[in-house]
């Protein structure tokens, strides 16, 4: 697969939008389709959890090379999403936290839609 779409996972959830195409609008806040980057999050997840499907096996050594130079969750500590809520109590009512709270509540919307898809494929 050379992108997340072309993933079983990706082909689910291309296959529940054609159904439920109001999912895929604009967030009404910000304007910002809701899933640009959804595809890519399946790919590298899948990626880096090892559990990629035989069809994904034979990427190309750009993208093994690529994805071998991202940085784990415990590199990435100095990004307050990534942050424990006892450290994102200091955050509190700043812009910051807000942020944070936006961040994870999409991409909270965005596994709850994949989980859909997947259910609704029969996984």
């Amino acid at each position: 697969a050379s992108n997340g779409r072309d993933t079983t996972i990706g082909r689910a959830v291309e296959s529940y939008l054609s159904h439920h195409p109001s999912l895929n609008d604009e967030d009404s806040s910000t304007g910002v389709p809701r899933l640009p980057g959804v595809y890519i999050a399946l790919y590298l997840s899948l990626w880096a959890a090892g559990s990629r499907s035989a069809d994904d096996a034979d990427l190309p050594p750009h993208h093994v090379a690529y994805m071998r130079t991202l940085p784990s969750v415990a590199d990435l500590q100095h990004v307050p999403v990534f942050w424990n809520d006892e450290t994102l109590k200091e955050l509190r009512g700043s812009r910051v936290m807000g942020g944070v709270n936006e961040r994870k509540c999409q991409w909270e919307w965005e596994y709850g839609m994949i989980c859909d898809a997947v259910d609704a494929m029969g996984g």
